[in-house]
């Protein structure tokens, strides 16, 4: 992770009065904070982790230097997805936390004794992989930086649609992409952060 940013991404129930919002967030900081010294005793210990574990704590570790920290959007912590967003992908809170934990991503959590044990408050590291898009721009923008590949498609074609063909049959320029921003865990991270 040497000479990588990283950064911490919060996201916090909408129910949260704002006088409350420090207290929420310091919790869920103070969970991710005591996964990641467990993480240390386990490796003073000897222990062997797994990838994803190794990386989370050298991100932390990173992090604690860097000491980024963003606020997402404040989502609704209920399942229902409102009338009015049909649209939109189910966004609870709980929902979310299950993508992350469905790609071994690490969190923090809190959940409000006040609110009958709701949970209120997520977070999780990135590296700047996921969110610096000018050092690391988004695949449209590095496709640009291969005309050659391009010129293959008919020249009728919307740039958008070549685009969407060749992220779809994750072809050898879309794999480099994905493994200069440092793999499908930031791919998937970037594409979970756009929806913010």
């Amino acid at each position: 992770m040497e000479n990588i940013k990283c950064g911490m991404f919060v996201i916090m129930a909408d129910n949260i009065e704002p006088k409350d919002v420090p207290i929420h967030l310091g919790l869920a900081l103070q969970s991710f904070n005591n996964k990641m010294f467990d993480t240390a005793e386990e490796i003073a210990r000897g222990l062997r982790l797994s990838h994803e574990e190794y990386y989370t704590y050298g991100a932390f570790e990173q992090w604690r230097k860097d000491k980024i920290l963003t606020i997402l959007n404040h989502i609704s912590e209920n399942t229902k997805v409102e009338s009015n967003q049909k649209d939109k992908p189910n966004r609870s809170l709980k929902t979310l936390l299950m993508q992350l934990g469905n790609r071994t991503i690490e969190t923090g959590v809190y959940y409000s004794p006040e609110k009958d044990k709701q949970l209120t408050c997520v977070v999780f590291l990135a590296d700047e992989r996921v969110f610096n898009k000018v050092k690391y721009p988004d695949f449209d923008q590095f496709l640009k930086n291969h005309p050659d590949i391009i010129s293959t498609f008919e020249k009728d074609r919307s740039y958008a649609s070549i685009v969407e063909e060749i992220i779809n049959f994750r072809s050898t320029v879309y794999l480099d992409w994905v493994h200069s921003i440092g793999g499908e865990r930031n791919e998937f991270l970037r594409g979970f952060l756009n929806d913010f």
